[in-house]
């Protein structure tokens, strides 16, 4: 049991690293994007690292690689 958790925790802290980082690159870059093309106002900031945040979350969780648990063909009957 102890191994599976360390398994888990080492997921849980790879998935909120790469959703942290992912994150601050989308913003970063869809913000330089807004601002060449115009005046940026307080509410597009806001909407655009919202937007970017849930679209990291979004990558992550389907990064994610299954356990071996739920592999498919490693069940036994």
């Amino acid at each position: 049991m102890p191994a599976n958790r360390e398994n888990a925790t080492a997921d849980f802290r790879r998935a909120i690293k790469l959703i942290i980082v992912t994150g601050t690159v989308f913003s970063i870059g869809a913000l330089l994007y807004l601002r060449s093309t115009g005046e940026l106002s307080f509410h597009m900031v806001l909407a655009t690292i919202g937007a970017c945040s849930f679209l990291s979350f979004l990558v992550a969780v389907s990064s994610r690689r299954p356990s071996s648990a739920t592999r498919v063909g490693t069940t036994k009957w």
